[in-house]
C-alpha cells in the first residue's frame, strides 16, 4: 500500500504540467502537490523561478536553460499562448526543478505568487528596420501589465527585465511599482548580460583569446588596441542585434544568445539570494553613477538584489565622448517613458468582478450604424483616398471610470448603435491584455453574413461594420471621429466568421504623409496586430482565431478594395435590398 501511494505521488508530479488551470491555491489543499515538495531529490530546496514569455523565442531557451539550474527548485513558465506545450517539453528533463505552466491573463497571479525571482522575456521581437520607439510603443504595454503582477502578487522577488528596449521597459516597470507602492530599486534589474558577453567574444577575437578568459570592463591597457581596432569593437557591440536581425534576414532576432545571457544573469541572481560572496554583473539599474535616473554598470548581487553599484572609474578621452552621447539617448528616452508611464496610468485598472450595474458604459455615436447616406455620400466614399473612422478605444472620455482593456464594441442591434462595454452572463468584458494602438469602426461600411468570400476560405462575413486598427502615435478618446490613411488589411477569421481589420494612420499624424507601406515604417507592426488578435480568445478558453490570405497581410490597394466592397454591401443594407436581420438601422 505505502509502495502505490508513492507511485501515485510520481504520476501526478508528472501528469502536473497538463493542468495548465492547476493552481498553486489548489497545490496547497494536497501534500503531494504543495510547493515545499516541489525541490530535487536529495537537494537543497532551491529558488521559485518564474519566467512571463516562455513560449516565445527567448522564453522557450531560457526555460530549457532554466531547468538546467541546480538552484532551481520550482520553476514557473506562463504565457498567453502555448505555456502548456513549452512546459510538457522542458518537463521531461531529468533535473531537479519542477516545472508548471500557466496560460492567460487569468492565471498570470497563479504563476507569480510566491516567487523568488521573475525574469520577464515577453514582447515583440525586433524586426529588420525595427527602431528601439518602434519596439517600445509595443511592448511598454506590455511589461506593465506583468509588473503590475508582480506588485500584487510577489512583491518581493527580484525582477529581471529583457523585454527591450530595456533602457525604456525598466524604467516603465519602476513607475508601476512606484505607484502600488512596492518600488525597491535594488530588485528591479535590467538584463544587459548579452552586450557583455558579446564585448567578450568580439574583444577575444581580436586579441586571439579565449572569450572565458575575457573582461571587457578590466581589459588593460586601452594601448593595446590600435584606434581603428576600438572604433571597430565599439561598433560591433552597439550593433551586436542588428547584425543577427538582418543575418536572420526576417527570421528572428538574437533568441539564443539572449537566452543564454538571461540565464548567466539569472544564475549569478540566484548566487546572491544564496549569500555567495563577491558576484557581480553588469546590469540597467536605478544609479547615482551619473545625473540620470537609470544607467548600466556593475553591481555587486546579493540576497536583496544589486546592493551595491560601482561607479565607472577613470575614462579616457574616447570613452568621455561616448559616454556623453549615451547619456544624451538615455535622457531623451527617460522622457518618453514618462509621457507614456502618464499615459498607460491614466488608463487606470479594472475590477474583474465589476457588474453591468456599477460600471456599464454606453456612449452614443455621432451617428446611426449605418449612418443616414445622405450623410457622407456612396459617391463621395469612394472618390477618396481617406475614410473617417470613428473609434473605439480603452480610454473612456467624460466618464470617471476607465477601465484599462475595457472590451467595447458597437451594439449594433440596439437604437442609434451606442458605443458600450460588452458583457457576458451579467458580467462587463475585459481584454486579457492591453492593446497597443487605436481600435475603432469605418462608417458606411458592412460585413454581410450571407456573402462568403472565395479568396479568404469562403467564409462569410461577420454581420459588423469593418473594423480599423489605427497606429499612429496619439491615443485616441473613445467616441473621436478620425481621418484616416489605410495602408494594409488583415483577413480575421473567428470561429467561421471573415472580420477584416484594415490597419491605418490618422492624417494628423506626424508621420501619415510619409507612410504607404507599413513594415517599411513600422516594422514589425503588422506581424504584432495579426498575433494579437489571433491569440486574444485563447485565455478564455476558445481557440485561437485564424488569418487568410496565406496568413499575410494585404497591401494598401487591397485593403481599398475591401473597403469599397463593404461600403457597397452597406449601400444595398440600408436600401433594404438585402434582410437587416437584428440589426438596427435607425
Amino acid at each position: 500500500m505505502e509502495f502505490r501511494g508513492d507511485a501515485n505521488k510520481r504520476i501526478a508530479m508528472i501528469s502536473a504540467h497538463l493542468q495548465p488551470s492547476f493552481t498553486p491555491q489548489m497545490e496547497a489543499k494536497n501534500s503531494v502537490m504543495g510547493l515545499e515538495s516541489c525541490r530535487a531529490k536529495g537537494g537543497n530546496p532551491g529558488f521559485k523561478v518564474a519566467i512571463l514569455g516562455a513560449a516565445g523565442g527567448i522564453g522557450q531557451s531560457l526555460s530549457l536553460l532554466m531547468k538546467m539550474n541546480p538552484l532551481v527548485s520550482l520553476l514557473h513558465l506562463y504565457d498567453v499562448v502555448n505555456a502548456p506545450g513549452v512546459t510538457a517539453d522542458v518537463s521531461h528533463m531529468d533535473t531537479g526543478a519542477v516545472v508548471r505552466g500557466f496560460l492567460g491573463a487569468k492565471q498570470l497571479e497563479d504563476a507569480l505568487t510566491g516567487m523568488d525571482l521573475v525574469i520577464i522575456p515577453a514582447g515583440v521581437p525586433r524586426k529588420p528596420g525595427m527602431t528601439r520607439d518602434d519596439l517600445f510603443k509595443i511592448n511598454a504595454g506590455i511589461v506593465k501589465t506583468l509588473c503590475e503582477g508582480v506588485a500584487k502578487c510577489c512583491p518581493n522577488a527580484i525582477v529581471n527585465l529583457i523585454s527591450n528596449p530595456v533602457n525604456s521597459t525598466v524604467a516603465i516597470a519602476a513607475e508601476v511599482f512606484k505607484k502600488a507602492g512596492t518600488y525597491d530599486p535594488k530588485k528591479l534589474l535590467g538584463v544587459t548580460t548579452l552586450d557583455v558577453a558579446r564585448a567578450n567574444t568580439f574583444v577575444a577575437e581580436v586579441l586571439g583569446l579565449d572569450p572565458r578568459e575575457v573582461d571587457v570592463p578590466v581589459v588593460k591597457p586601452p594601448s593595446s588596441f590600435t584606434p581603428s581596432e576600438i572604433e571597430y569593437l565599439t561598433n560591433r557591440i552597439q550593433n551586436g542585434g542588428t547584425e543577427v536581425v538582418e543575418a536572420k534576414a526576417g527570421a528572428g532576432s538574437a533568441t539564443l544568445s539572449m537566452a543564454y545571457a538571461a540565464a548567466k544573469f539569472a544564475d549569478a541572481c540566484l548566487r546572491g539570494l544564496r549569500g555567495d560572496a563577491n558576484v557581480i554583473e553588469c546590469s540597467f539599474v536605478a544609479s547615482q553613477v551619473t545625473e540620470l535616473a537609470f544607467f548600466a554598470t556593475k553591481v555587486r548581487l546579493g540576497r536583496t538584489g544589486a546592493e551595491e553599484v560601482f561607479q565607472l572609474g577613470p575614462l579616457n578621452e574616447y570613452e568621455r565622448v561616448g559616454l556623453e552621447k549615451a547619456k544624451e539617448e538615455l535622457a531623451g528616452s527617460i522622457q518618453k517613458v514618462k509621457r507614456k508611464a502618464n499615459l498607460l496610468h491614466n488608463n487606470g485598472g479594472h475590477k474583474s468582478d465589476d457588474d453591468c450595474s456599477s460600471n456599464h458604459l454606453v456612449l452614443p455615436r455621432q451617428t446611426s450604424f449605418p449612418p443616414p447616406i445622405e450623410d457622407i455620400t456612396r459617391r463621395s466614399l469612394l472618390q477618396q483616398k481617406s475614410f473617417s473612422v470613428e473609434i473605439e478605444t480603452t480610454l473612456l472620455l467624460q466618464c470617471h471610470i476607465q477601465p484599462s482593456g475595457a472590451k467595447m464594441e458597437v451594439a449594433t442591434d440596439e437604437a442609434s448603435t451606442p458605443i458600450r462595454q460588452d458583457t457576458k452572463k451579467g458580467k462587463l468584458r475585459y481584454y486579457p491584455y492591453n492593446i497597443n494602438w487605436n481600435y475603432g469602426l469605418l462608417p458606411q461600411t458592412w460585413e454581410d453574413p450571407s456573402q462568403a468570400n472565395a479568396e479568404v476560405e469562403g467564409a462569410f462575413g461577420d454581420n459588423d461594420p469593418v473594423n480599423v486598427v489605427e497606429i499612429g502615435e496619439a491615443q485616441r478618446k473613445i467616441g473621436e471621429i478620425l481621418k484616416v490613411k489605410p495602408l494594409a488589411a488583415l483577413a480575421m477569421i473567428d470561429e467561421g466568421e471573415l472580420g477584416w481589420k484594415i490597419v491605418a494612420i490618422s492624417l494628423d499624424d506626424p508621420k501619415a504623409h510619409l507612410v504607404n507601406d507599413v513594415e517599411k515604417h513600422f516594422p514589425g507592426t503588422l506581424t504584432a496586430i495579426r498575433d494579437w488578435f489571433r491569440d486574444y480568445k485563447i485565455p478564455d478558453g476558445k481557440p485561437a482565431n485564424r488569418f487568410g490570405l496565406g496568413d499575410k497581410p494585404a497591401n494598401k490597394d487591397y485593403a481599398l478594395k475591401i473597403i469599397h466592397e463593404t461600403n457597397e454591401s452597406w449601400a444595398k443594407l440600408v436600401k433594404r435590398s438585402v434582410d437587416a436581420g437584428d440589426l438596427s438601422l435607425f
